[in-house]
């Protein structure tokens, strides 16, 4: 028995182990994208796969792997359990979906690894991922997907699931590239992402995606001209972050509560957000916020071709309203101070890129529902990371130390 024991805890610190632990970190970020953003996922039977067994089982099976067969404190198996347990009984009373667990699962791989090789992991694995669903949808593998807008122009996905998944997965990629960063960017790298956004952008038309896209690489090429001015550039960019997070979640709510159609100013900012304002307020005014969520009726056309209105359409696009209303109060609180909280640290580590990272996901937000879910919030996938050396240093996480040394007295 105690030999057994002995390979059992050789095994945890081996190199196989590890190497075992990037490659799912790899898998799993691939499939999310390749599978769970593209057209694969019209298919009845691969939609049932992915969404039903793969999100919810592999990602409570990587989980098990992880705390069994990597190497993990009392104190991060306190935090996990009650971390799953949550996650599932959420997952019993609301529309709650399995993707945040999937996400946990996912950055508990390479929660022992460095920023940077997690970093170069996530940039390298969104790369590989955009270019196969172009591959795919380019060789006639898969096909496009159509959409109408009210002003009655096209889109075409590129063969991902939604013109707007095509441009918030560049986005996703760009984003990835700047987290390599410390201070500095290769110009000539930022100028192919421009012209690559440019095709993108011709097809897919995603007001959002150009936004961000424009932001990033302004933002970069201001970084690059004015060098002498980056320390101050870093940290007003960190400031405004922690800014625009709670402000973007309070005027969310509030503009669609109070929402007016016949406000003239109210019809702009909606107007300005494709109608995203008019449809919060339907959702605000139906359902009410609670503390662990409640179950929303959406209602969208996942026709190969459609036209967006608003018999055919109803979906609450605006990913602060989302979580709010479907993951309730508690969660939201918690996973937007965690996003918070892994910007500020990673900040203080080097990553000088972050807050602009979470600004641009920030306002995604705005725009889209899956700001807080894989694979477009790539700094998630830090948590654990930072979890990691948070619990298993002389640091009191939020008093979680005292309570375990209270529980072994």
């Amino acid at each position: 028995m105690e030999k057994l024991a002995q390979k059992y805890f050789a095994l945890r610190e081996s190199e196989f182990i590890c190497s075992l632990s990037r490659i799912g970190f790899y898998l799993m970020l691939i499939v999310q994208v390749v599978v769970g953003s593209s057209m694969l996922r019209y298919n009845a039977t691969v939609s049932y796969l992915f969404f039903h067994i793969f999100l919810r089982y592999i990602g409570l099976a990587v989980i098990l792997f992880v705390l069994l067969f990597r190497k993990t404190s009392k104190k991060e198996l306190y935090i996990y359990f009650c971390a799953v347990i949550g996650l599932q009984i959420l997952s019993l009373v609301t529309s709650f979906r399995a993707q945040p667990v999937y996400l946990l699962a996912t950055a508990l791989l390479v929660k022992e690894e460095d920023g940077k090789w997690i970093a170069k992991a996530i940039f390298q694995s969104l790369l590989f991922s955009f270019l196969v669903v172009i591959g795919l949808y380019s060789s006639g593998i898969i096909a496009a997907r159509y959409t109408e807008r009210w002003d009655g122009m096209w889109r075409n996905s590129l063969g991902f699931w939604h013109p707007n998944t095509a441009g918030a997965i560049f986005v996703a990629v760009l984003m990835g590239y700047l987290t390599t960063l410390k201070e500095k960017s290769n110009l000539w790298i930022i100028l192919l992402f421009g012209a690559a956004f440019a095709i993108t952008h011709y097809f897919s038309d995603s007001m959002t995606a150009f936004l961000l896209t424009v932001l990033l690489i302004t933002y970069t090429l201001f970084l690059k001209i004015f060098m002498k001015f980056k320390n101050f550039l870093f940290k007003a960019t960190l400031w405004m972050f922690n800014f625009i997070v709670p402000f973007f979640m309070i005027a969310s709510y509030a503009l669609s509560f109070f929402y007016n159609e016949n406000n003239p100013i109210m019809r702009r900012i909606s107007s300005l957000t494709t109608g995203r304002l008019g449809f919060g307020h339907v959702f605000v005014r139906e359902y009410p916020i609670t503390l662990l969520g409640q179950s929303l009726t959406f209602r969208s056309g996942n026709e190969v071709g459609s036209n967006v209105t608003a018999e055919t359409f109803r979906v609450l696009d605006n990913g602060y309203l989302n979580v709010l209303l479907t993951q309730g109060l508690i969660y939201t609180v918690i996973i937007l101070f965690i996003f918070m909280l892994i910007v500020n640290r990673m900040f203080k580590e080097g990553h000088k890129f972050m807050p602009i990272i979470g600004i641009a996901i920030a306002g995604f937000g705005v725009m889209e529902q899956s700001f807080m879910i894989l694979p477009f919030n790539i700094i998630l996938l830090f948590g654990a990371q930072v979890l990691n050396r948070y619990i298993n240093s002389d640091h009191d996480f939020f008093g979680i130390k005292a309570i375990i040394n209270e529980e072994n007295r």
